[in-house]
């Protein structure tokens, strides 16, 4: 693996150099270690990796990605800023709008999604659905889900049924 900050210790910030020069506490760029970051639950309560955001360092950008087993979904939500996802492997189905139009989903296939629109997706697939989320915001966005939220993503202080909470 090519040494460089992974953005979760200090001290490999400090002995190498990006463009901040050497010794530098902040050099501007970061090498994440996906196998570092812990998984954590969405606000659909499924399994969700925050890779790039605020911890390390990024002021208007998240990146995350997320896996659905076959048959698991992502609940009906919106968000107040865009989000893309790109589908990185397996196949779904994304729903979106209102009236809702369905959009069938495979690797490499990248949505946009505008502020405020109704968006979910599913796994139909007999493997993982692997996407990537992107928010232009530091964090995940917050989440107004659609319909009443699972038990485990209402542990985590995710709305449901027209709230608004981030997660």
């Amino acid at each position: 693996m090519p040494d460089g900050p992974t953005g979760n210790d200090g001290a490999a910030a400090e002995r190498n150099s990006g463009p901040g020069g050497a010794g530098s506490r902040d050099p501007g760029w970061r090498l994440v270690d996906p196998s570092t970051v812990p998984v954590v639950p969405s606000p659909s309560g499924l399994p969700t990796q925050h890779l790039v955001g605020a911890a390390q360092g990024a002021t208007a950008t998240f990146v995350g990605q997320q896996w659905l087993a076959p048959g698991q979904r992502v609940m009906s939500h919106t968000h107040p800023n865009e989000e893309v996802l790109v589908f990185l492997a397996g196949t779904g189905e994304a729903t979106l709008g209102s009236p809702a139009t369905t959009v069938l989903l495979a690797a490499g296939v990248c949505l946009f999604v505008a502020p405020a629109v109704p968006h979910g997706f599913r796994n139909t697939g007999g493997g993982i659905l692997h996407v990537l989320v992107v928010f232009p915001t530091p964090a995940f966005a917050p989440t107004t889900l659609l319909e009443p939220a699972p038990p485990s993503a209402a542990d985590h202080g995710v709305a449901g049924s027209g709230s608004a909470a981030g997660s």
